[in-house]
């Protein structure tokens, strides 16, 4: 890469300073560069390693598997003093979190009707986020591959509106028995997002089916953006009151009396209180999921808010440069939603 015709902008750095990830403009365009120092730490090393070795594979499967092609795109890799530097494609909407964030913050500004076709806003432009992103998770699953860090903040959105699902330093190898069927193990990394994490992994020495762990993640993320509220209020969730109902009473029975889900469509709810079952052994799988109704249905409206249509282009900018940015620390997470669209 030319450096005099390339401009570097520093975006994170994790807590231990050994991975950092900067945005590279460049004459062909822009690219974002997550770098690690590969000599200090091990884990850090095996980590970054495993990541690119995913991207690797999501790269040669690109043109033949749909869901390769929502798995962030690599360009490039090379190790420079040290430093293993991984180019991987710029998606320039960021990341669902501050979608989210934004539209929001447009809902309540006037300056956009939920029955426009907004990321977030209406069933039709939230299902084919959240399509995009289960087939990438299942392509990661049929390559043996659980995720373990699903959240809003790891799925980027392209220029086009198209997901990437992205950051894989919490990814655990599949282990299967002689038939192909998932066989039960031990996580070995920390949970890396509570709001995210299933309860199965809560338990001390829990041997877990770590794809059944990913489709609650799933869940979780799409509950946060329909209902624009986080799922549990108190961690670890085995106490949060919420989730004893779900526990005690059902998933449906419990999820309904949040009253978070008005105005969503029947198939949308379905999928919501089926993935996020406090069961490991009964939630829907990701590959389940990719075949529910909803993906079939007519869309509806994710809320009931309307407002007439307005030219947002001028606004829109001004409300995205005053709205929040993107994580800051690779070792810490931002909070689940907070804003209500009811």
């Amino acid at each position: 890469m030319n450096t005099t015709t390339t401009t570097t902008t520093r975006l994170a750095v994790s807590a231990s300073s050994l991975t950092a990830i900067d945005l590279i403009k460049t004459p062909n365009g822009y690219f974002v560069d997550k770098h690690t120092e590969m000599t200090t730490n091990k884990d850090v090393s095996n980590a970054a390693l495993r990541e690119l070795d995913l991207l690797l594979t999501a790269k040669t499967h690109r043109s033949k598997a749909l869901g390769a092609r929502h798995v962030v795109g690599l360009h490039s890799y090379h190790l420079h003093e040290k430093r293993l530097h991984v180019l991987q494609e710029y998606c320039a909407r960021g990341d669902l979190f501050d979608i989210a964030q934004l539209e929001s913050r447009q809902l309540r500004a006037g300056l956009l009707s939920s029955a426009d076709e907004g990321l977030t806003t209406s069933e039709h432009g939230l299902k084919r986020v959240f399509q995009q992103t289960t087939s990438a998770v299942a392509f990661l699953h049929a390559q043996d591959i659980a995720h373990l860090d699903l959240s809003l903040e790891n799925v980027f959105l392209t220029a086009s509106g198209d997901a990437r699902v992205g950051d894989f330093a919490h990814t655990q190898q599949i282990q299967r028995d002689p038939l192909g069927r998932v066989v039960p193990q031990q996580v070995t990394f920390s949970i890396a997002k509570a709001a995210y994490a299933a309860p199965e992994l809560y338990s001390p020495n829990e041997w877990v089916d770590v794809t059944q762990a990913d489709a609650w993640a799933l869940g979780v993320m799409l509950w946060q953006l329909v209902s624009r509220t986080p799922l549990f209020q108190v961690f670890p969730i085995p106490e949060d009151p919420l989730f004893q109902l779900m526990q005690t009473r059902g998933s449906w029975w419990a999820l309904e009396q949040t009253q978070r889900l008005r105005g969503v469509s029947w198939a949308l709810r379905d999928l919501l209180h089926r993935l996020l079952d406090p069961n490991p052994a009964t939630r829907l799988s990701v590959t389940e999921a990719q075949s529910h109704l909803w993906f079939r249905s007519c869309s509806t409206r994710v809320t009931g808010v309307t407002s007439s249509k307005k030219t947002m282009d001028a606004k829109s900018k001004r409300l995205r440069s005053q709205s929040s940015g993107g994580e800051i620390s690779l070792a810490t997470t931002r909070v689940a939603i907070r804003t209500t669209l009811r």
